[in-house]
């Protein structure tokens, strides 16, 4: 089994993104599992994901506020970058109906809440490239870590793995 793991500044840009697959992982017959970040920063203008997730996390949960602005950034950065890999973008479409969901949602604490929010950035841009290598004519699917097993404990922001995650996710 081979795994790769591709960082944000990988992932920026649709143009990246197709980099990637073309040129690392589309080549390599051996590798079977990647592991994606969500969309870095392509340049000094481009937002990162990550960042505005905190921003909404901390707005919407200390200011009791909608953080249109912020979520609007991201939806405009997932649309763009998806229709400029040729990708008809209504899959995104219930993608962000889950996110705003869990925007809107109470939780009994702010570590909790960023923990949810913040894991968002990843669990929505694997829909990308798995989109992305269906187009090709590749059978592709998303593992989320509950999925295959990987569970955590309760330390959000700084959790660990509980016993036997790993041997979920080897038999998996």
């Amino acid at each position: 089994m081979k795994l790769a793991k591709f960082g944000g500044s990988s992932v920026a840009s649709a143009e990246r993104i197709k980099h990637i697959f073309e040129n690392i992982i589309l080549k390599d017959k051996k590798l079977k599992y990647i592991v994606l970040s969500t969309f870095g920063k392509k340049d000094s203008n481009d937002i990162k994901i990550t960042d505005q997730l905190e921003k909404i996390a901390a707005i919407s949960y200390y200011q009791n506020v909608y953080p249109k602005e912020n979520i609007d950034k991201i939806k405009n950065k997932y649309y763009t970058e998806t229709k400029a890999l040729g990708l008809n973008t209504k899959f995104l479409d219930s993608i962000f109906e889950e996110f705003e969901e869990i925007v809107n949602r109470k939780f009994d604490n702010f570590d909790r809440y960023y923990a949810a929010l913040v894991s968002q950035g990843e669990r929505m841009f694997v829909s990308i490239p798995v989109e992305y290598l269906k187009s090709k004519g590749i059978n592709a699917i998303a593992v989320y870590p509950e999925k295959c097993g990987l569970i955590t404990d309760s330390n959000y922001r700084n959790a660990g793995l509980l016993p036997g995650s790993l041997e979920n996710v080897k038999k998996y």
